[in-house]
């Protein structure tokens, strides 16, 4: 009897390159590298705990803050992952 393999996450990890929406989403997206990620303590609080990685299946409105290169900071929603970048 085999077993089920474990489903692959996404996980959105400092260093990765994203594209960003900046001016709350409606800017062209641009790439940009994550230099931190809080997890926020309800949705939409600017307080909560910096971790290292994120699975992207949790990332929803404004539920994290990260830190991008360029010196700006984003809402989960502003960000995607780039189709070709796959962590598991």
């Amino acid at each position: 009897m085999s077993k089920k393999l474990p489903k692959k996450h996404w996980k959105l990890s400092l260093g990765d390159k994203v594209m960003w929406s900046g001016s709350w989403g409606s800017d062209s997206p641009k790439e940009v590298t994550i230099t931190g990620i809080q997890i926020n303590e309800f949705n939409g609080s600017k307080e909560g705990g910096q971790v290292e990685d994120i699975d992207w299946d949790y990332i929803t409105e404004r539920n994290i803050l990260v830190n991008l290169d360029n010196g700006h900071w984003a809402w989960g929603f502003q960000i995607k992952k780039e189709n070709n970048h796959e962590k598991v």
